[in-house]
């Protein structure tokens, strides 16, 4: 399921261009007021530290929104006083998840609160939406909305460092960014056979199939995904961003995929690609 939130700011607010940690914080902040104990199984629980959280939160978006500076050093944390984004009227952004108990909570907590704090800046909260879902096929093309991004990064088990790795420039001895959006994929479906497997069997349509076979469909099944960094409509892009003064690298591009529709289901309802709590990853179709 796919939510929007939509915002407003009474006065004109004023972000530095790495935003998106705090954006992540506010949202889990109104998930703490609406109920604090799932909250803290979310965040920090038994069997969600360190997980894959099967939750996806989107940049803000706004038609009206002034972007001051820019360019190199942007991001850089003593210089954001005069690089900003000043968002002067309507604002939304989205929320992805495949868990019904996390999707109502969302609903929940956005339809009781009047506001949302970021830092410590104010929008109003106008309204949330459930968004339709598109007609899953088993030849689909996501793309990241508005100003969204995908996050496709390696850590080595020696260096424990992680290295982001790019559709275009590719780093060498790093396994190629299709193949990483694809491992992330079945670790996703892991993931969501652990928390929600009747939703798993719904969507495999294999009502009497084990945890386990759940499990096995994803490393027997066969994921194609191509990025299309030469489209023509959506040019190729890379960004630097800076979550808690630690530097990460996304990329904008078309990606398709080819699979079965539970893999089309899983991207639509999880994201594409890593930090998907943290502003990356949600996707929605390209429709030509």
């Amino acid at each position: 399921m796919q939510l929007i939130v939509s915002l407003y700011p009474e006065f004109p607010v004023r972000l530095p261009f790495s935003y998106y940690h705090s954006l992540s914080a506010s949202v889990y902040e109104t998930f703490r007021s609406f109920d604090e104990s799932f909250a803290q199984e979310l965040h920090n629980g038994l069997n969600s530290a360190s997980r894959i959280k099967l939750l996806a939160i989107s940049p803000l978006f706004s038609n009206v929104m002034e972007v001051h500076g820019g360019g190199k050093g942007s991001h850089n944390k003593d210089q954001n006083k005069d690089y900003y984004l000043l968002f002067k009227g309507t604002t939304s952004f989205r929320i992805a998840t495949p868990i019904p108990n996390l999707a109502r909570a969302s609903i929940s907590a956005f339809s009781n609160t009047n506001f949302l704090r970021i830092g410590s800046h104010v929008f109003r909260v106008n309204s949330v939406e459930i968004l339709k879902e598109p007609i899953f096929k088993r030849e689909m093309t996501w793309i990241p909305p508005e100003n969204a991004s995908i996050v496709t990064s390696w850590s080595s088990k020696e260096e424990r460092k992680k290295l982001y790795q790019f559709p275009v420039n590719r780093r060498e001895k790093l396994p190629d960014s299709h193949l990483l959006l694809e491992g992330n994929l079945i670790h996703k479906w892991k993931r969501l056979v652990e928390k929600a497997p009747d939703i798993c069997k719904k969507w495999a349509g294999e009502e009497n199939i084990s945890s386990d076979e759940l499990k096995n469909m994803g490393d027997s099944i066969k994921i194609n995904v191509a990025i299309l960094t030469d489209h023509n409509r959506f040019h190729y892009k890379t960004r630097l961003h800076q979550l808690k003064n630690t530097p990460v690298r996304s990329w904008r591009a078309p990606v398709k995929v080819m699979g079965p529709e539970w893999i089309q289901k899983l991207i639509w309802n999880c994201g594409l690609g890593q930090l998907n709590t943290m502003g990356f990853g949600l996707v929605q179709e390209m429709l030509s």
